[in-house]
């Protein structure tokens, strides 16, 4: 499990315990205001947390900035990645991988990286913008 699942399962842990802890103190007066705002805030982490956006096609395309520029935008010198086709920078990683195509140091980078990895990457790739 993710580090940012166990902390949405651990709100809802703590949210459980705060719901309940109301649900007491509503029995001895407390207004229904305060349950109603807590609700909301629970529902509210929740939702966001549903709608999350993953950072990790980013995270894992990252070291390719280095040599590729900002989001595959090379400033020359190196081939741009930007809205690259997915299938052909999934085909050229894998012949970096596979030594089928030659390289200086790709073929080292894409070895790093697990199948499913290289289509993550292809897809962020695929939707930058060229400069």
């Amino acid at each position: 499990m993710a580090a940012s699942q166990k902390f949405w399962v651990l709100l809802v842990i703590i949210g459980n315990s705060a719901i309940a802890e109301f649900r007491g103190k509503l029995r001895d007066g407390c207004p229904m205001i305060m349950y109603r705002m807590l609700l909301a805030i629970i529902g509210l982490a929740l939702f966001s947390a549903a709608y999350a956006v993953d950072n990790r096609p980013r995270n894992l395309s990252a070291p390719c900035f280095a040599c590729h520029g900002t989001d595959g935008n090379s400033e020359g010198g190196m081939p741009v990645l930007a809205g690259m086709d997915k299938a052909l920078f999934v085909s050229q990683m894998s012949d970096f991988k596979s030594g089928a195509r030659p390289a200086t140091v790709m073929h080292q980078h894409a070895r790093g990286y697990t199948d499913e990895e290289i289509k993550l990457m292809a897809g962020f790739f695929e939707a930058q913008k060229r400069k």
